[in-house]
């Protein structure tokens, strides 16, 4: 059987819902943000943290039309929340987002595949585009299979948001 609290939160949002323009709802991500909260109420019983997050996410869900429907210093204040609870639970829990290593290791490819692109230009000034663009695409896609197998370790784990 599920919380009450879980489900009054579930409910505040819902009711909230048709205040809010609908890629508002996406783009703030309100689902994920609804699981964050099922993860709160679930680690509160143990960190301290949590439990006063449980608290932000009580609030926030009671005036959720005012916080994404209303003024931009509203919608500031839910992103902090979000941002907030998102690294928590990352950082001391180990929930991650979707595609949340693939993205990141893809970023780290890119920056690394030109440090050997930049060396090559040096030794072959006439092709540097060439040397750049394929330092850059192999190393790209080594780091997204690493990624992507980080990615289903935590997905294998039930870590995934």
């Amino acid at each position: 059987m599920q919380n009450t609290w879980i489900n009054e939160i579930e409910q505040n949002i819902d009711n909230q819902k048709a205040n809010i323009y609908y890629r508002d709802l996406r783009f703030y991500q309100v689902d994920r943000f609804i699981k964050m909260a099922k993860l709160i109420d679930e680690y509160s019983s143990h960190c301290a943290e949590c439990k006063n997050n449980k608290e932000i996410v009580g609030d926030v869900a009671k005036d959720f039309g005012l916080y994404l429907g209303g003024n931009l210093s509203r919608r500031k204040q839910y992103e902090r929340h979000y941002d907030s609870i998102d690294k928590h639970l990352k950082k001391i829990h180990g929930h991650y987002a979707p595609q949340y290593f693939l993205s990141l290791y893809s970023f780290a490819g890119m920056v690394f595949g030109i440090l050997p692109g930049a060396l090559f230009y040096f030794l072959s000034p006439g092709n540097w585009v060439y040397y750049l663009s394929v330092c850059v695409m192999v190393s790209v896609f080594i780091a997204r299979q690493f990624g992507k197998k980080k990615d289903n370790i935590i997905k294998k784990a039930g870590k995934l948001l």
